[in-house]
């Protein structure tokens, strides 16, 4: 069995009709994908949401620590970006949608959507 890829999805709340959060450092929550299994196996309370002071690197820190190897948001923050590049996890560019809709793509895709990264450890696929 080959390596597990996890990918943390920002997500502006819990339940099934959650969408894509815009914003990395203001997403409450963070589905968390198996995409070797192709379902979501974890979702993530981002209790840093809250922080007054470095609330995009207290939620790096925490992905981080969860064993994430990608992130998908709407956009985040250059000091985000640089510890997730310190990290090797790759951060992905979507548009807004539901969570449920990008998961599907994603599993029917087999990660051809990752079109765009922000950060220059990008998966390359074509």
């Amino acid at each position: 069995m080959g390596k597990q890829i996890k990918i943390a999805i920002s997500a502006n709340s819990n339940g099934l009709d959650a969408v894509l959060e815009s914003c990395f450092e203001r997403a409450p929550y963070f589905f968390v994908l198996n995409l070797n299994e192709g379902q979501v196996c974890e979702t993530i309370d981002n209790l840093n949401v809250h922080s007054l002071d470095d609330s995009g690197i207290l939620t790096a820190q925490l992905l981080i620590n969860h064993g994430i190897n990608a992130v998908i948001t709407g956009n985040c923050h250059s000091n985000v970006l640089n510890i997730f590049n310190l990290a090797g996890i790759t951060v992905y560019q979507f548009e807004k949608q539901s969570i449920s809709q990008l998961i599907e793509s994603l599993k029917r895709s087999n990660k051809k959507l990752f079109k765009k990264s922000l950060n220059k450890n990008a998966w390359r696929t074509k």
